[in-house]
């Protein structure tokens, strides 16, 4: 190894960068003739230094100076880290990197005494840093504009809950009196802030997030927030839910006006109010379990996915994240021809289709997924979805369709949205049971293959 060499005098070897063993030396190669080139100046004039190395932003006993190199290796080894250890999308890169370093610090004295560097034992050294490194876990609470003359809602999903804000608040009126008593006068606008920001929203959706730092829980919070909402979305559909939004979406306008001056000078005004949300009455909730029994499992291991970190790099959960995303931005969309760009895009998530004939497999692969052996329903799926794509295409290449075609395009496809996203999230789990999906080639086939026995049957590729 290059820094044995250097202590030994022996001649030094190649190194491959393409492992994390290779990566950290070639961090520590850098580091080390940083360091020495550091040593060397004596600080008579610090410029260079500045100029031409980098600099370790993590305290620690040892050089803090690092070359060019050597700090994108030590950014390659802090990503090769976290998959290693099955951390990725739970703890940052940052986390990985400090764990490194301080794994080269701990190491670096038991080195010189013995005058034998290990890159082994960094790693090793590093793995348990960033497995003992600091958790967020609890309950994350993303707020949601949703309906305020509903105070009932208590609705749970898996890891979720969507609760309304009479109780959210009986929820955390204890906790949060307790937060605000230990608040000193210049915090106090850490309450004041967030009575202020909350007063915009009338329901909560409680996610719990075990095992994440907190800007990645709050990440994956959102993400499963997302999920859940877009199941009540297409379930009341976009002339229901179109004022439905979660906190940090689009601007949702609560009231508009307009003013004209006449041509004998009087001023005419005109007045709109946007309804308030989604147009439910109370017990919505308890009829959409009711109406949702046999499915609800199904969307319970979706939100799932989106904080298992053993589902973190699989193309299923891509695609499904990907079409919820989609969904969320189509709904919160203020343009009628976008919303069915987004539309249209996160069904092609889903269908994982070729790139020939790409509007005949849409259509099909939709159809299949959410026809459930009915040849009706079939046929109404392939075509309100082929219709759909073809002013898809006329708004992507600037044919410019009028508004009212492209939302009466949307509102035919929304009918068949709750079922299509249903029947890919089935076809999904039976083939996750099957096979171990790696890429999306791997899914794209398994999809292919199974997808039309699954219409007449799901039951015939269900392993129990």
């Amino acid at each position: 190894m290059v820094l044995n060499s250097l202590l030994l005098g022996k001649p030094l070897p190649e190194v491959s960068a393409l492992s994390l063993k290779g990566h950290v030396e070639k961090f520590t190669e850098g580091w080390f003739e940083a360091a020495k080139r550091a040593r060397d100046n004596n600080a008579a004039d610090p410029l260079p230094l500045y100029r031409e190395l980098e600099y370790i932003h993590v305290e620690m006993s040892l050089s803090r100076w690092i070359t060019k190199e050597g700090i994108v290796h030590l950014h390659e080894a802090a990503k090769i880290l976290l998959k290693e250890t099955g951390l990725k999308g739970r703890v940052s890169v940052d986390t990985s990197l400090r764990s490194i370093v301080r794994g080269l610090e701990e190491h670096w004295k038991n080195a010189v005494k013995r005058q034998k560097f290990s890159l082994d034992a960094i790693i090793l050294i590093a793995k348990r840093n960033i497995q003992a490194s600091k958790r967020d876990d609890g309950t994350y609470f993303v707020p949601v504009h949703f309906s305020n003359s509903v105070k009932t809602t208590d609705l749970t999903i898996g890891p979720c809950r969507m609760i309304s804000r009479k109780i959210f608040e009986k929820l955390i009126s204890a906790p949060y009196d307790e937060y605000c008593a230990k608040l000193d006068k210049e915090n106090m606008y850490f309450s004041s802030d967030w009575e202020s920001f909350s007063e915009n929203f009338d329901h909560v959706i409680c996610v719990n997030v075990v095992g994440f730092e907190e800007n990645l829980a709050w990440s994956a919070a959102r993400d499963v927030a997302d999920m859940f909402l877009n199941v009540i979305r297409m379930y009341l559909k976009f002339g229901a839910a179109r004022d439905v939004r979660l906190a940090g979406e689009y601007i949702r306008v609560k009231s508009g006006a307009s003013m004209r001056l006449s041509e004998d000078g009087r001023i005419s005004l005109s007045l709109t109010r946007a309804w308030p949300g989604a147009m439910v009455e109370e017990g919505w909730d308890a009829d959409f379990l009711h109406q949702s029994k046999w499915w609800t499992g199904l969307f319970k291991s979706e939100f799932q996915i989106a904080i298992e970190p053993l589902w973190k790099k699989s193309p299923i959960r891509e695609r499904i994240s990907y079409f919820n995303h989609l969904i969320s931005e189509a709904y919160s969309e203020p343009h009628a021809r976008i919303r069915l760009v987004r539309t249209i895009a996160a069904l092609e998530a889903f269908a994982v289709i070729d790139r020939t004939d790409k509007a005949h497999q849409l259509a099909n692969h939709c159809a299949l997924a959410g026809g459930f052996g009915e040849p009706e329903r079939y046929i109404d799926i392939y075509d309100d979805v082929k219709n759909a794509y073809r002013w898809r295409n006329a708004v992507v290449h600037g044919d410019a369709p009028e508004i009212s075609e492209a939302s009466q395009a949307f509102l035919k496809l929304e009918r068949h949205l709750l079922r299509i996203a249903l029947g890919f999230l089935w076809l999904f789990a039976t083939i996750s049971n099957d096979m171990e999906v790696r890429h999306i080639k791997h899914l794209r086939r398994a999809v292919r293959d199974r997808i039309n026995l699954f219409f007449w049957d799901p039951h015939l590729l269900t392993r129990f």
